[in-house]
């Protein structure tokens, strides 16, 4: 039987992907999911979202890389077309995602609350009983009592809890394609300022508003003032959801610019946190504010609450500064513990110290020019930095550090003997023990040729870690598996124009 070939296009059953896009917010739902259909298929490469993936040919589909970064590209060209009615397509994407998006919540609500529902007189009876009963027999007949009551509950919930959700659109492949394509767009969006305003102010959509405000950048300075009421508002230390706007915006604009260092100058500790987020998302130029935020930041190092902020801003603003690089590698250096007292740490202390290593190992990745003294440290770190963060570790013991090597690419080889090291203590340890290393992975991945002779090693592991008697397909994004076809010289996928698929 011959295999289904995929499809890399954007036209099906004859349309373009700007038709599709006009059905996605048509007033009928049947054709708004239709059309969400058609475009999840062209996401993944899909002929047919409804084909038999198992009859796909999958060593042709795994030719093409990126298909939905392919796509996202064609929305914004179909979108920019001058015969397409863009400020009507705009206000019926942005109407759809704040509709769906509330539909879908209070489904959410209306299901928390069946599972939240007082307990019924029946179940206080059962439990009454078998708390009443007067030996091992009459405790187990109530204690089978109780267990076919308590799936019976269950089998109800989760039936009423189906219904709930059920014909969510939010959840549908029309309300996932809206998503997609309200993704996809950047200033297009600003053909209805009201509506994406409207998104912003409105908690439930408020995160979709804000990154696209960053995907637009510059453009969207006419939304610098309410992020800066936002920022003024925010009363904690911990992360401001528009650092990444106003950044992206502030890189072109000098009155958002003048507004931060103003606030970085005076504002509260959180304020001023905030404020130096949003210089970190901007980077250099800093629309000509450059010295005087890195003069300002340079301080703000030095201050306790603020310092952590302060660090990865100054290295993203001096990443051509060999005066700046001299500081960050200081934090980043071992230094003397300095403990401070705080309840929500483990053991009601932490060391002040591991933190600010961290964010300044952290930050050494924007110094790309400087591969020669920045690689070396952060070798050296791995031996002489402790992680503190738990979440950090998902990806390998120093995934921090790794994180940071992998932005050097080549450049990074001077790193190759650690990592061996860390690869041959992989193989040494028994199969069953083993945790793959990710993070080193991903570092020889990004070093490319130049880390060729850990090839039979990592192909090692990735056969031992496999109990399947026929040898399981490669995967691009698993991290072993696309350090393997790296050095191979198999990552790169072969490109074909949009039509070559049919």
């Amino acid at each position: 039987m011959a295999k289904i070939r995929p499809d890399f296009s954007f036209e099906r059953e004859g349309r373009p992907l700007s038709a599709w896009m006009l059905d996605l917010v048509a007033d009928e739902a049947s054709t708004r999911l239709k059309a969400g259909e058609v475009i999840q298929a062209m996401s993944h490469g899909f002929p047919d979202v409804h084909a038999d993936l198992s009859d796909l040919d999958w060593e042709e589909h795994g030719r093409i890389d990126a298909q939905d970064e392919r796509l996202r590209q064609a929305v914004r060209e179909a979108v920019d077309t001058p015969d397409f009615p863009r400020t009507e397509f705009v206000q019926r994407v942005i109407a759809h995602r704040i509709v769906v998006t509330h539909d879908w919540l209070d489904r959410c609500t209306r299901a928390s609350a069946q599972l939240d529902k007082e307990p019924e007189e029946r179940l206080k009876r059962l439990v009454l009983r078998m708390q009443a009963a007067g030996d091992d027999e009459e405790r187990a007949q109530a204690g089978r009592r109780f267990a076919r009551w308590l799936c019976a509950s269950i089998d109800r919930d989760s039936k009423a809890q189906e219904d709930i959700y059920a014909g969510s659109e939010a959840m549908n492949s029309a309300g996932v394609s809206s998503a997609f394509v309200f993704g996809s767009l950047g200033s297009a969006l600003l053909a209805d300022r009201d509506g994406l305003r409207a998104m912003l102010e409105d908690e439930a959509t408020e995160r979709e508003a804000v990154d696209a405000l960053e995907r637009i950048g510059p453009a969207a300075a006419s939304f610098a003032s309410e992020l800066l009421a936002r920022l003024d508002a925010k009363a904690d230390r911990h992360g401001f959801d528009g650092s990444r706007p106003l950044g992206s915006i502030g890189r072109e604009e000098p009155g958002v610019v003048d507004a931060l260092l103003e606030r970085l100058r005076s504002g509260s500790r959180s304020v001023r946190v905030g404020a130096a987020e949003c210089m970190a998302w901007a980077g250099p130029p800093l629309a000509g504010r450059l010295d005087a935020a890195i003069g300002l930041l340079r301080e703000a190092t030095q201050e306790p609450d603020v310092n952590l902020a302060a660090i990865e801003a100054l290295a993203s603003l001096g990443r051509d500064r060999e005066d700046v690089l001299n500081q960050i590698l200081e934090l980043a250096a071992p230094r003397p513990p300095r403990w401070i007292d705080s309840e929500d740490a483990f053991g009601g202390r932490y060391d002040a110290v591991q933190y600010e290593r961290g964010v300044a190992l952290d930050a050494l990745r924007h110094f790309r020019g400087f591969a020669s003294r920045v690689v070396p440290a952060l070798v050296a770190a791995l031996d002489s930095f402790d992680e503190y963060d738990p979440d950090r570790g998902y990806r390998g013991e120093h995934s921090r550090i790794c994180e940071a090597l992998a932005a050097f690419g080549p450049e990074a080889a001077p790193a190759l003997p650690r990592l061996l090291g860390f690869l041959e203590a992989c193989l040494r340890a028994p199969v069953e023990d083993r945790t793959p290393p990710s993070d080193v992975f991903e570092v020889l991945a990004a070093i490319g040729p130049a880390a060729a002779e850990t090839l039979p090693m990592l192909e090692t592991l990735r056969r031992e870690g496999y109990d399947d008697e026929e040898p399981r397909p490669f995967d691009r994004n698993d991290p072993l598996d696309a350090a393997i076809l790296t050095l191979r010289g198999e990552s790169e996928t072969e490109s074909r124009s949009p039509g070559e698929a049919n």
